[in-house]
C-alpha cells in the first residue's frame, strides 16, 4: 500500500468515526482532518471533494454488506432459501441493533446521490452476485421463472432498498418484520415460484 492509499483507508476511518458521532448533517472534513492529524492538503491529495469522500464510504459500506449478505446467503442451498435469505440480510439491516446506526447514516449518505446513478450502480454491483446466483439457479432448477437474473434482481434491490429507507428514516410506522414477509412474499410471486 502506497502512502497516497494508506492516508485514503485513515480517512476513511476517521471519517466513519466522525458520522458516528455526529451524524450526516453535523459531518465536518475539518473533523475528519482533526481525527487523522492530517492536512487539508493532504485530504484533497486523496480526495477531489468531501462528495468523493462519501462515495468512497458508500462503497465501503456496500463491501461490508455484500460480505454479510454472502455469508448468510451461503447457509442456503435450496434457491428460493437464497433469495430469501438474501432479502431477509438486506432487511435485517433496518432492524439489526448492531446495524440500524450504520444504515441510518447510509441512506442518508446514499440520498446525498440521487440524482447521480453511476454511484448507485457502483455500490448496487456488490450486492447483487448472491441474489443473481440464486435466481439463476432456481431458474435452472425450474423452482422459478425469470426474464434474466440480473434484471429480476436489480428490481428487487430497488423494492428493498426503498422499503429500507423508509423503515431507518422513520417515513413509515409499518412493523418491519410484517414488511419483510410481505416484500418476500412479494418477490417470489413475481418471480412465479413454481415449487
Amino acid at each position: 500500500m502506497d502512502d497516497v492509499e494508506a492516508e485514503r483507508a485513515k480517512l476513511v476511518d476517521a471519517a466513519w468515526g466522525v458520522l458516528e458521532r455526529t451524524g450526516f448533517e453535523g459531518f465536518k472534513v475539518s473533523s475528519v482532518i482533526r481525527a487523522t492529524g492530517s492536512s487539508m492538503r493532504t485530504f484533497y491529495r486523496c480526495f477531489a471533494s468531501k462528495d468523493a469522500l462519501f462515495v468512497e464510504l458508500l462503497i465501503d459500506e456496500s463491501h461490508r454488506g455484500a460480505a454479510r449478505i454472502e455469508r448468510l446467503v451461503a447457509e442456503h442451498t435450496d434457491p428460493i432459501d437464497r433469495i430469501t435469505a438474501w432479502i431477509a440480510a438486506f432487511m435485517s439491516t433496518a432492524t439489526a441493533p448492531t446495524l440500524v446506526a450504520r444504515t441510518r447514516l447510509f441512506t442518508a449518505i446514499g440520498e446525498r446521490f440521487v440524482d447521480r446513478p453511476e454511484v448507485f450502480t457502483s455500490t448496487s454491483g456488490l450486492l447483487l452476485p448472491p441474489l443473481v446466483d440464486a435466481i439463476d439457479a432456481g431458474a435452472q432448477a425450474g423452482s422459478l421463472r425469470t426474464a434474466g437474473a440480473t434484471a429480476d434482481a436489480s428490481m428487487i434491490l430497488a423494492l428493498c432498498r426503498a422499503e429500507l429507507v423508509d423503515l431507518v428514516q422513520g417515513r413509515t410506522t409499518k412493523d418491519p418484520a410484517v414488511q419483510l414477509q410481505r416484500v418476500t412474499e412479494f418477490v417470489l410471486r413475481a418471480l412465479q415460484v413454481t415449487t
